[in-house]
């Protein structure tokens, strides 16, 4: 039978990014974005629900088959930190295991754009974090956290389900709590905020509350580029009819960071990140669905305001030979704009 601690100890071992159970295939790990399988047998049906119940509480394999979304972290080998998703499918039921990180990076080591520091010192206001799946967002945000907690005397909550990571006592008072619902978190008086999931129109709603009364709000939210996240949360307000919280959502928003991970010359993935500030000209022409107009905007605003391009992004690092043209070409919203930067910087 095989052995999920060794499993684990073998996503370590190799540095994987995620690990796969499937029924039906041996076990399967990502590791600089590419899918490798374990050389062992397939996985019964009945191996991999045991593998991917192992972790589960009893309470919570009774949600899982009554059909609630069943996402939990946990502790595993060496005090490594693990997320674990448990669906089903026709072969059965399959998990993924995301590795989190033992020890947070800091922020210096994510390569953000230099701007990023003045939005570590806004009173107020929402920033969103945004990108692919599995593009590093959730590990940007925890170091935002970490940041603050270690450097500031300020109340710190994250609302986040599951919990991801924990922190190591720092200067500020840090809670962790998992759900809005039937939380007094006005009682907790807090300053800075992490919302995990802002997607969710419960979250939503109250990170714009949070901003109002004076809250730092930060948010994840998957996305392909930048001002795709705005009109997802714009999308969410639609189709509750809330529209009415559109213009307090324009309000609040300040900054978007889109990030992707693209691999180095090294053959490591590395965060490479887009920073957007938003005024009030090209907030105004994003919620008129003006998208042409908010991206020339956007450049022009780039020096007054500290926005930075994906592209400058990716032509900083060529120029540096941390990734090469081709991967940075790969990576690109408009190849042909990045040709030429490139060719403009010799390239």
């Amino acid at each position: 039978m095989i052995n999920l601690k060794q499993l684990l100890s073998s996503a370590i071992k190799e540095n994987a990014a995620d690990m796969f159970i499937s029924a039906g295939y041996p076990p399967a790990f990502k590791i600089n974005n590419k899918l490798i399988k374990a050389k062992t047998e397939n996985l019964s049906k009945e191996e991999a629900k045991s593998l991917c119940f192992e972790m589960l509480s009893e309470e919570q394999q009774q949600n899982f088959l009554d059909g609630k979304k069943t996402v939990i972290s946990f502790e595993g080998p060496e005090g490594h930190r693990f997320r674990l998703s448990v669906f089903q499918t026709i072969d059965g039921v399959n998990g993924v295991f995301r590795r989190l990180f033992s020890e947070l990076p800091v922020l210096k080591d994510l390569n953000l754009p230099s701007s990023f520091k003045s939005v570590l010192n806004f009173e107020k206001g929402l920033v969103l974090f945004s990108g692919p799946l599995s593009s590093g967002k959730t590990t940007l945000s925890s170091a935002v956290v970490d940041y603050f907690n270690r450097n500031s005397r300020l109340n710190i909550l994250t609302i986040e389900d599951p919990v991801e990571y924990t922190y190591k006592e720092g200067k500020g008072l840090l809670s962790q709590i998992k759900t809005v619902k039937n939380q007094p978190i006005e009682s907790l008086c807090p300053k800075i905020v992490l919302i995990r999931d802002i997607k969710d129109i419960k979250n939503l709603k109250k990170a714009i509350e949070l901003v109002n009364s004076g809250c730092l709000v930060f948010g994840e939210i998957n996305s392909s580029s930048s001002l795709c996240a705005v009109d997802s949360l714009r999308a969410v307000l639609k189709n509750k009819e809330i529209v009415h919280l559109e213009a307090q959502l324009m309000k609040a928003l300040k900054v978007i960071v889109f990030q992707k991970l693209v691999p180095s010359i090294s053959k490591e993935l590395m965060p490479i990140s887009e920073l957007i500030f938003l005024d009030n000209d090209v907030k105004k022409a994003i919620f008129s669905d003006e998208t042409d107009k908010a991206i020339e905007l956007i450049k022009i605003d780039r020096d007054s305001l500290g926005n930075f391009s994906f592209n400058q992004a990716l032509m900083d690092f060529v120029i540096k030979r941390k990734i090469d043209v081709k991967h940075a070409f790969l990576a690109s919203p408009q190849p042909e704009e990045l040709d030429s930067m490139l060719k403009k910087a010799g390239f």
